[in-house]
């Protein structure tokens, strides 16, 4: 099992930012067994670490390890943004697309954009949330407005927001990550843990759940589009 994270004294470390072999001190996250730190040749193996064998075989009790790479991934993460006193993020559009048909059969459509792609500096941010956002992982104040970020896998639930919630709400989907990792190389980022974050804030797969203007922007829509179908019944087809 190829590890791309380690644990010690109760921070994470990619391999890059330990010593070789048993030296790292590191232990694996999920099942809190013995670490060493596997750096041979890059182009050949991705830097990684792995279950100390030896250490495995000396233990009177065996104990398996059901290490969940995107459960470590989100945590590296949340510990990366509490270190930074500002950073910069990719939001992306939210495309409104709405279609109805006139009374001749003949489709009409209107679109436009709760929001569009924006790269925004974020400098006020609060990881893990308390009171009624504690199920966010980030929650971020853009010109006063509340901002959720969620990171969502396979297994995890999606998070819902309350009806009254004046929340915009932004889903990172980590599952890509393990592909990425399986073909990491240090000729684009200097270590894994560098790519993770370049994911998260600039070319992860992302959508937003939830944004203040949707409602209010589609309203707008429905109206436009019933006066288009409208002005359309006044004209039948030659």
């Amino acid at each position: 099992m190829l590890i791309p994270f380690g644990l010690k004294q109760g921070k994470f470390y990619d391999v890059s930012e330990v010593e070789r072999g048993r030296a790292c001190g590191c232990i694996c996250p999920s099942c809190k067994q013995t670490l060493v730190a596997r750096k041979g040749d890059p182009e050949k193996k991705i830097h990684h670490f792995a279950h100390d064998k030896k250490a495995k075989e000396d233990q009177e009790e065996k104990i398996k390890c059901d290490y969940s790479f995107c459960v470590v991934a989100r945590l590296v993460i949340k510990q990366c943004i509490r270190e930074l006193s500002s950073f910069e993020m990719l939001f992306p559009e939210w495309k409104i697309e709405l279609h109805k048909n006139d009374q001749f059969g003949r489709t009409q459509t209107v679109t436009g954009y709760a929001t569009k792609s924006h790269t925004l500096l974020i400098e006020q941010f609060e990881v893990e949330p308390s009171a009624q956002y504690n199920d966010l992982d980030v929650l971020c104040y853009i010109g006063g407005y509340p901002v959720g970020i969620h990171f969502s896998y396979n297994g995890r639930p999606c998070y819902i927001p309350k009806e009254d919630e004046q929340l915009s709400l932004i889903d990172i989907d980590l599952e890509p990550l393990r592909a990425l990792y399986a073909t990491f190389t240090q000729k684009s980022h200097d270590s894994f843990k560098e790519l993770v974050m370049d994911y998260v804030f600039k070319v992860g797969s992302r959508n937003w759940l939830t944004h203040i203007r949707y409602a209010s922007r589609k309203k707008e829509l429905k109206a436009k589009l019933k006066e288009l179908v409208e002005a359309s019944n006044e004209l039948p087809p030659r």
